[in-house]
């Protein structure tokens, strides 16, 4: 409980009473409940996720204990601690064993009616953090639930459940498509430009190219890409739209100087990866006659920077 306040509130614990909390979880996890080990698990990932991180990472027989803990209220969790738990272990960067896998997958797919939006968008996204694929009927069930309640999916589980598929390389059917299209184009006002990218990326991954009204509504027709995006967000971004190879992007499209604009100022402190992605786009929608003065002087500038 003590751990589980301290993930909510924000806190940073000092590293002797943290010893103390991770003990005392320990000892409680034999006989923990589902909702309180699920908590648990949850706050030590949470802790260690947030810039105010833990001094402290649970050693390897705190995570054996946790895991064999987890494993042993699978069958009696409901569908909020099922997602938890699976979201817990990814973010921790800890994959469980096949058998805890098979174990999850089954107690999920006997409650997948049961799954509200954030927590089916939730157990997406931590397959997709763990690269585990579950096998196709399996992933039809959770493609088909998310459909039925797409209506109740808001802007970040949107994004979450759209780069989850497409990581897992699971591609939904058109029907799917159109009503995932419909639903993000009634939250266009909520996403935040990480979420926007993610959706972007997701689909030109999933090969799905939507149409320009709805990219245009959804990119405020154009102004996401003059602020608010930098560094992965807008290389992501840059790739989708690179992909789509549409006209408003090429030489004299509406879309190409504000991209060109975008990547000058957020080129510092990239990544060689995603200058390689930046320039790369560039040259697939032949852009160079557009280029900024010094634009290629900067990237290559930081690519000396980043061998």
């Amino acid at each position: 409980m003590a751990l589980y306040a301290a993930a909510v509130l924000g806190l940073q614990v000092p590293e002797q009473q943290l010893e103390a909390m991770l003990a005392a979880a320990a000892a409680a996890i034999p006989s923990a409940a589902p909702q309180a080990l699920a908590n648990t698990l949850w706050a030590v990932a949470t802790l260690q996720y947030r810039p105010i991180k833990l001094g402290v990472r649970p050693d390897d027989a705190w995570l054996a204990a946790a895991m064999d803990g987890s494993g042993a209220v699978l069958d009696g969790a409901g569908s909020q601690e099922l997602s938890l738990l699976l979201w817990s272990w990814a973010k921790l960067g800890v994959r469980p064993q096949q058998a805890w896998m098979q174990g999850w997958l089954q107690a999920m797919g006997q409650r997948m009616g049961s799954y509200c939006a954030p927590a089916l968008a939730s157990s997406a996204y931590a397959l997709a953090l763990l690269r585990f694929r579950p096998p196709r009927a399996w992933c039809e069930q959770l493609v088909g639930e998310s459909q039925r309640q797409m209506a109740a999916f808001g802007a970040q589980e949107l994004a979450c459940l759209a780069w989850a598929l497409a990581v897992l390389r699971l591609r939904p059917d058109r029907a799917w498509l159109e009503d995932f299209q419909s639903q993000a184009l009634s939250e266009s006002g909520s996403f935040n430009g990480q979420e926007l990218s993610l959706i972007c990326w997701a689909l030109a991954r999933l090969g799905h190219r939507p149409p320009v009204a709805w990219l245009a509504a959804l990119l405020h027709d154009g102004l996401e890409l003059q602020g608010g995006l930098a560094g992965q967000s807008l290389v992501l971004l840059v790739q989708a739209l690179a992909r789509w190879d549409l006209p408003q992007l090429k030489e004299g499209g509406k879309y190409s100087r504000a991209m060109l604009a975008a990547t000058s100022v957020t080129l510092q402190g990239m990544s060689l990866e995603q200058l390689s992605w930046v320039v790369w786009a560039v040259a697939r929608l032949r852009l160079a006659p557009q280029l900024p003065p010094g634009w290629l002087a900067a990237v290559l500038g930081e690519a000396e920077f980043n061998p």
